[in-house]
């Protein structure tokens, strides 16, 4: 008698870590482009590259869907939730944040991040990362996309891009 007791206790408790396993693994690594039904979105911009919805280049990402650098809107500081893409990324590398490299191995990376599965952190908005080393240093190279529309276009794709020391995970906020 005791002793299914103590079964039953060490059942009851493996089938909440599977289900909270379940939970955050589906939550977490579900990309963005399946939740939506498993179709990737046609991406489009403006044709004028002056426009910030102006598509400069696609990323395929972990389903093989496209993901868009939009030329964007550069970094100003007072108004941090409306910088995005690549003016954003380039601004601040400018501004001597040299985290925010631009280079075709920086872009190498971003591509690379995006063939790993996105980690939430909004209802449309993910995080991927990618390691490498450059000489001795470990890094980790971060690629936040936002899944939300755009000035009517299907989403609005990359929103910056950068590397931080030693190998590590998406963050759970948010510091662009």
């Amino acid at each position: 008698m005791k002793r299914e007791a103590e079964v039953r206790i060490i059942l009851r408790f493996c089938r909440m870590v599977v289900l909270a396993a379940l939970t955050t693994t589906t939550f977490v690594w579900m990309p963005t482009a399946a939740r939506a039904g498993g179709r990737c979105p046609d991406i489009r911009g403006s044709l004028n590259p002056l426009e910030s919805s102006h598509v400069m280049r696609t990323f395929t990402d972990i389903d093989g869907c496209a993901v868009p650098l939009r030329v964007g809107i550069g970094h100003i500081p007072w108004m941090q939730s409306v910088d995005f893409g690549y003016e954003h990324i380039v601004s601040r590398a400018r501004e001597g944040a040299v985290e925010h490299e631009y280079s075709a191995a920086a872009v190498k990376q971003w591509q690379l991040a995006l063939l790993n599965a996105g980690a939430a952190l909004g209802r449309d908005y993910e995080c991927h990362y990618a390691h490498y080393r450059l000489g001795s240093q470990k890094r980790t190279m971060l690629v936040f996309v936002d899944y939300k529309d755009y000035q009517g276009y299907a989403y609005k794709g990359i929103t910056s891009a950068y590397w931080v020391l030693g190998y590590r995970e998406c963050p759970l906020s948010i510091a662009l």
